[in-house]
């Protein structure tokens, strides 16, 4: 995909350096891979054999494993070349075969209209300033088919604004305690990256034509959502 002169450079990435193949590792630490949580997800999200499924931002890929084992043509995505090749060196370990890594992201992943049936992204959206955050979901939208799903968990703050600077330093003293993330990296996380309020992303999501039909705050810096082409509501099982 060519890129415009005045398009964002996404493979420049904000942030942790994720291009460090020490820190890939010690993410994987950090972050779990539980993956008994992620074949829960599969099945949240109705993955079936067959299925085209995108995972972009794949970080260290435990969900795309899953994924591909129940079945799904799987995209692996990612701007960070060291995540795709940690991706790679599990799904060999583990004798799966079903995964395609791309070395791409929001903006110049390529897929046909209507032809993918769940896209997940988990912790990656926040590195889009607002702006190319609308241009990414309309993307997304897209490419989905009108009877697919966009399953986004991020770092989303929904506090109240004018309580931003308690609010952010409690968030450090308890990603400090209960994770083996550090103060630097939060505070690096805020100043750097592009996390937002959820009033704001709700309403990106609302434009970009999806109809949010879960979602939950898991915490004040955090929120999932669950989103089908709108004009379709999910049948719930």
């Amino acid at each position: 995909m060519t890129r415009a002169r005045w398009q964002y450079d996404e493979m420049c990435q904000t942030g942790v350096d994720f291009e460090n193949v020490e820190r890939v590792a010690q993410y994987d630490e950090q972050q779990g891979s539980d993956r008994e949580a992620e074949r829960e997800l599969v099945k949240r999200l109705g993955i079936t054999p067959g299925n085209v499924v995108l995972d972009l931002g794949c970080g260290t890929g435990s969900f795309v494993c899953e994924a591909a084992r129940f079945g799904a043509q799987v995209r692996a995505i990612d701007v960070s070349k060291a995540m795709l090749e940690f991706v790679q060196g599990t799904a060999l370990r583990e004798g799966i075969s079903e995964i395609k890594v791309e070395h791409s992201g929001f903006l110049t992943f390529e897929a046909s209209p209507n032809s993918v049936d769940v896209v997940v992204s988990r912790y990656a959206l926040h590195h889009l300033p607002d702006f190319w955050k609308q241009v990414a979901l309309l993307r997304l939208r897209e490419v989905l088919r009108p009877t697919g799903k966009f399953y986004l968990r991020d770092v989303v703050f929904s506090f109240e604004a004018e309580d931003y600077e308690l609010s952010v330093e409690s968030w450090f003293q308890r990603m400090e305690e209960e994770t083996g993330f550090s103060r630097e990296d939060c505070e690096a996380h805020v100043r750097e990256e592009y996390s937002t309020y959820t009033w704001v992303l709700e309403g990106f999501l609302e434009r970009a034509g999806f109809e949010i039909v879960e979602k939950s705050y898991p915490g004040p810096e955090y929120a999932e959502y669950l989103c089908v082409p709108r004009a379709r509501r999910l049948t719930r099982r």
